[in-house]
């Protein structure tokens, strides 16, 4: 995979019939006393790239696809909490 500003790991989410890399994933909305279901936790911010190289901020309707992949939401939940 390319090194790029946003680091070398990326996941990768299939977005509208499109294939986007997907970076920067910030999660806001953790709520500590709500451990362990963290109900209230979204992803508030990320960057997107199309295979023609340009990175972008996603849009909301492109995060709420992105929180539809509960694998990796799961994971990048994760790894905000610990």
């Amino acid at each position: 995979m390319e090194k790029n500003n946003y680091g070398d790991k990326s996941s990768r989410v299939k977005i509208i019939d499109e294939v986007y890399e997907i970076e920067n994933i910030v999660i806001d909305g953790i709520d500590h006393s709500d451990a362990p279901d963290f109900c209230d936790a979204f992803i508030a911010s990320a960057m997107i790239r199309k295979f023609d190289g340009a990175w972008r901020k996603a849009s909301e309707e492109e995060l709420d696809l992105v929180m539809e992949d509960t694998d990796l939401f799961c994971q990048k939940l994760e790894e905000a909490i610990y």
